[in-house]
């Protein structure tokens, strides 16, 4: 019961060594306590205590900079320096907005609410005509995250993701952008922050 509910294994055959005094004893008690202790941690869990933290979403078999990104949403690792035009706008004022600014990522396009519509990469952008509007050459296809997602979840989607920025809203409106340099960054400056932490480091 030791071995299994608190995930002691040893300090269980300890115990039954100090209170019996009899060293054959221990034999049989090391059978039953390996037994129960492998189908716990093979069924459940290593002990209650880990049981119980889980429930809570904290995995002490990870790294701490694992529990970072898992409790970290995507909205810490954003920025709100990107284009955004509205969808009602010409080509022509959509070319402007883009060359006057000094972002390289997509143009995302929102109506009057600031409510995603889509995006447009600049290839399209250029081959459209100067006379249409974001409408006409809207790609609705937009891959997104929404604000309160981890980063742990945005790096696991974006395995597959082909492109240069990911937007991200927030009750469907666009708050921010992000992509795979900002995540590493992230992931970096987490594995630093706990091997100061672990080195006693503290940074002024």
């Amino acid at each position: 019961m030791v071995a299994s509910l608190f995930g002691a294994p040893l300090s269980a055959v300890i115990i039954v060594l100090e209170m019996t005094e009899h060293f054959d004893a221990t034999t049989f008690v090391l059978s039953g306590v390996t037994a129960s202790y492998l189908l716990t941690r093979l069924y459940f869990s290593p002990s209650l205590f880990h049981y119980q933290l889980e429930k809570k979403g904290i995995q002490l078999t990870e790294g701490q900079e694992k529990q970072i990104i898992r409790t970290t949403p995507i909205s810490e690792c954003m920025t709100t320096q990107f284009v955004c035009c509205q969808v009602s706008q010409t080509v022509a004022e959509i070319k402007k907005s883009y060359l006057e600014g000094e972002d390289e990522n997509d143009i995302y396009l929102v109506d009057s609410n600031q409510i995603l519509q889509g995006r447009v990469d600049m290839k399209r952008l250029l081959q459209a005509h100067d006379s249409l509007t974001g409408m006409d050459i809207l790609q609705t296809d937009v891959f997104k995250f929404e604000s309160a997602d981890s980063v742990e979840l945005a790096f696991n989607r974006l395995k597959d993701f082909v492109g240069i920025s990911v937007p991200i809203t927030k009750d469907n409106k666009l708050i921010g952008i992000t992509n795979e340099g900002m995540l590493i960054e992230f992931y970096l400056e987490s594995l630093d922050e706990v091997r100061n932490v672990e080195l006693g480091i503290v940074k002024k």
